[in-house]
């Protein structure tokens, strides 16, 4: 049994969900990732060097993540 995969399909179920409802973002990911990425530059240095990526992923997470209630 696999531990964890549950949680990780519903993250990326909820990320293609975001982006889908929102074009925009989606097609400034889509520019930022094909700068970067080419047939012979997909290595996790060039996946990792898109920045458009990662404050994608954040603000995405956002209203999922759990927060104290003070």
């Amino acid at each position: 049994m696999v531990g964890g995969h549950e949680s990780t399909a519903n993250s990326v179920v909820w990320c293609l969900h975001m982006l889908a409802i929102h074009p925009s973002v989606q097609t400034r990911l889509r520019a930022a990732i094909r700068e970067v990425i080419t047939e012979d530059s997909f290595t996790y240095e060039s996946v990792n060097s898109i920045d458009y990526l990662d404050l994608s992923l954040i603000h995405i997470s956002e209203p999922t993540r759990p927060r104290l209630i003070s």
